[in-house]
């Protein structure tokens, strides 16, 4: 007997939310999700308004997710207050919006549907009650009455539809009315004068007439003349009525249906649901088949009845909505960046999960081994790209019978077990293990960038497999983070024997500042060794932490082992500092520098590296990376501040003075030496040091290398007396000029040469 999985009859069954009584229930498989689940649930239970978007590519189960929400959310809701209800009002956004044309909305469309999918979801609840207790409860009673309110709503919503034939029935039913007492009033109405006038006119013609036609005009006078006027004055007189009572009520509800009339009664609903200690929440599904431009009017046209009403909107629609507001190229927010209170982006589920689904959906397996199943499983999965509406397809395709019960079945060979199908799941845990394990994000806010990551190594992992043996492929040259991936799964793969290095491809890019290795490979052909458990080797951004820790290491050693030096001491190895931080630290705060405060704590980060989320370690490669430049930069002064306290400290013996407001002592730089501090604009918040009899003085300034060209005659004549210090990132290969200095910061190898020359030279200087 052959390998088989059996699936339950009902394994692809959409999911969906129906109401038993007072619960919500969830028919369908929804498996996994939980950290987003719970973020959701929570949502739903504690906040009272605001407009949630849920968003992601098309098939994620985004839908599915909601619903779940919403029925654990109830039952939790439940537990904790027996009166509290969650109702949902479930509507996909043609139920909203489908009569306009792009870009435009029709706002009445909008709030008529509301309140039209608002009443269908209480007559529901109410007849789920009445039928739970026989339609005597407490509850059922209150809803009848907020359902009738909710219908009078709506009548204003549609006036304009009705208002004709409600006024001209209500004038028609009227008239039924007064005809029953015309019999009654008939003496006291124009038609009795008429008849009266007629009948009188008549009998004297018979009687006093000679002719023949006379006599006739008078029997006609008598009752048929005065009967046709009377009909004909009767239906005119209710005509007029008629129109007069239309005119009326079309007055009454065109003040009354005003769209913002409308938004306020709906709000005023909402109030009463809340008050009831009862939470209403909206479910608006597929916004992506909205244009982008319909959906972002509709929320900047209901955007107070959206986020501020006593009810909760939960929107659901395509990955195009996540960045709805978001201006990249602007320093402010856009009006549309305020209209949902909170966003969630789904990506695609993580194999954990899609595993779970497909144990949910097996009815039972026979003659398969647990391994056997794994594979089968990550292979389906990797066809799927981890795409759960693909993953059903997959699944599908794979089907091969049906047991007389309905249930499906899927057999698989020996062969493809052995073969495609164990390809394809080694591959896919390659996939896992370096996604999941390193580069995906666990920040709700960045679940949008784990759409992306993926997307982009399943696509890579595709072109791999379905190419021929010897194919050759090589790694992108970006600096985006999808490509740090790509560029460490085909080093994965090289490690583990998929792809061969070119050596004729291989080349080195600075890339964000970090010398990166850009590989050409070649596919052997197969995936032919099991991936381990875990990704061991550093990944790109990891190895950028590293490379930035221990660049901002070398500089601070260039900076102490420069004074060291020339103060006669042996200078510290980078492992001498690694094991013993203090002597550096103390000395580098001595001379101000405080940013060395947190250095053991990246010491601990890089010790434990690989079990630390990759957002963090960005965060903190950025820190570094800020530190770094700020040592780099001239203008930032933080060389010349740490260099002017070391130069205090190296000649304590002299007992130099610092000032750093030269401009209010007018015997610095003055006499020959004044044009120096008179060309130089950054003279007034400069630093100077000097000793205490003036007959020394040297001024620290930030890259103005052009204007101490301009005061070159000035500086050698003073180059006894006075010198001027600067602060250069990049060496111009050009000599010094004489009283003048140059500190260059371009690497920690050049600062620390450049300052151990500075150092010498103010020996001779100061002696």
């Amino acid at each position: 007997m052959g390998k088989r999985i059996i699936l339950k009859e009902n394994w692809d069954i959409l999911p969906s939310l129906f109401r038993n009584g007072d619960e919500l229930e969830l028919r369908g498989y929804v498996v996994g999700r939980e950290k987003e689940l719970k973020f959701l649930i929570n949502d739903i239970l504690h906040k009272n308004s605001g407009a949630i978007l849920i968003c992601g590519h098309r098939g994620v189960g985004k839908t599915a997710l909601v619903y779940k929400a919403l029925s654990e959310a109830m039952k939790r809701a439940r537990k904790k207050n027996n009166d509290m209800m969650i109702i949902p009002v479930i509507m996909n956004a043609a139920q909203l919006e489908a009569e306009s044309d792009k870009d435009t909305i029709n706002p009445r469309n909008i709030i008529e549907n509301l309140i039209r999918r608002l009443y269908a979801a209480v007559s529901t609840l109410i007849e789920n009650k009445n039928k739970k207790s026989n339609g005597d409860n407490e509850d059922g009673k209150n809803l009848e009455e907020i359902k009738e309110e909710i219908e009078k709503l709506y009548k204003k919503a549609v006036a304009k539809e009705f208002k004709l034939t409600e006024a001209l029935t209500d004038g028609y039913r009227k008239l039924e009315e007064e005809e029953e007492e015309e019999g009654k009033e008939f003496l006291f109405d124009d038609r009795y004068m008429i008849f009266l006038t007629f009948w009188t006119i008549g009998l004297l013609l018979i009687l006093l007439s000679d002719s023949t036609v006379g006599r006739l005009f008078g029997a006609l006078s008598t009752f048929p003349i005065p009967f046709y006027i009377s009909l004909v004055w009767r239906k005119h007189r209710k005509r007029k009525q008629a129109k007069e009572r239309s005119i009326e009520t079309k007055e009454l509800y065109q003040y009354d249906d005003k769209i913002s009339n409308l938004e306020f009664d709906l709000e005023k609903i909402h109030q009463i649901f809340s008050e009831k200690k009862w939470k209403l929440i909206y479910v608006i599904d597929e916004l992506d088949k909205l244009e982008t431009g319909q959906v972002s009017e509709s929320l900047k046209y209901f955007k107070h009845l959206f986020t501020q009403s006593d009810a909760l909107f939960i929107f659901i629609g395509g990955e195009e909505l996540y960045n709805l507001g978001t201006n990249t190229n602007q320093s402010f927010r856009s009006k549309e960046y305020t209209y949902f209170t909170t966003k969630y982006y789904l990506s695609r589920p993580l194999y954990n999960d899609l595993s779970s689904f497909i144990d949910e959906i097996i009815e039972r397996t026979e003659n398969l081994e647990k391994d056997d199943i794994e594979i089968f499983k990550r292979a389906v999965c990797f066809d799927a790209q981890n795409d759960f509406f693909d993953l059903k397809r997959e699944i599908r395709n794979r089907i091969s019978s049906f047991q007389e019960d309905g249930k499906p079945v899927i057999e698989i060979s020996e062969s493809e077990l052995s073969g495609e199908y164990l390809q394809k799941a080694r591959l896919h845990k390659y996939i896992t293990v370096l996604f999941e394990g390193r580069y995906m994000s666990t920040k709700y806010s960045n679940w949008n960038e784990n759409e992306e990551l993926m997307r982009s190594i399943f696509q890579e992992a595709h072109k791999i497999i379905n190419s021929f043996s010897d194919a050759e492929f090589e790694d992108p040259e970006g600096e985006q983070l999808t490509d740090s991936l790509i560029r460490d799964f085909h080093h994965f793969l090289y490690r583990y024997e998929a792809l061969t290095v070119l050596p004729q491809g291989t080349k080195k890019l600075k890339i964000k500042g970090q010398e990166v290795t850009i590989r050409k490979y070649k596919y052997v052909g197969q995936i032919s060794k099991d991936p381990p458990d875990k990704f061991e080797d550093y990944t790109e951004y990891e190895k950028r932490f590293i490379e930035s820790l221990e660049q901002w290491v070398n500089y601070l050693l260039a900076l102490v082992n420069a004074f060291r030096v020339v103060n006669g001491e042996k200078k510290i190895t980078i492992e001498e500092f690694f094991e013993n931080l203090d002597e550096v630290s103390m000395l580098l705060k001595k001379w101000g520098y405080s940013a060395v405060q947190g250095f053991e704590a990246l010491l601990k980060i890089k010790e434990n590296i690989i079990n630390i989320e990759r957002e963090n370690i960005e965060q903190y490669t950025l820190q570094i990376t800020n530190n770094i430049n700020g040592l780099k930069n001239p203008s930032s002064k933080i060389i010349i501040n740490i260099v002017s306290k070391a130069v205090l400290d190296l000649f304590s013996h002299l007992n130099l003075v610092p000032n750093s407001s030269p401009s209010a002592d007018p015997n610095l730089f003055a006499g020959s030496a004044m044009k120096i501090k008179q060309e130089l604009p950054e003279y007034r918040s400069s630093i100077v040091i000097r000793k205490s009899d003036y007959s020394r003085q040297i001024l620290f300034i930030s890259n103005n290398e052009d204007k101490l060209k301009e005061l070159k005659e000035t500086l050698e004549k003073n180059s006894l007396t006075h010198r001027v210090i600067t602060v250069v990132e990049k060496d111009n290969n050009e000599e010094e000029i004489e009283g003048s200095h140059r500190i260059i910061t371009a690497s920690p190898k050049q600062l620390e040469s450049s300052l151990k020359n500075l150092y010498e030279k103010l020996k001779e200087f100061f002696r």
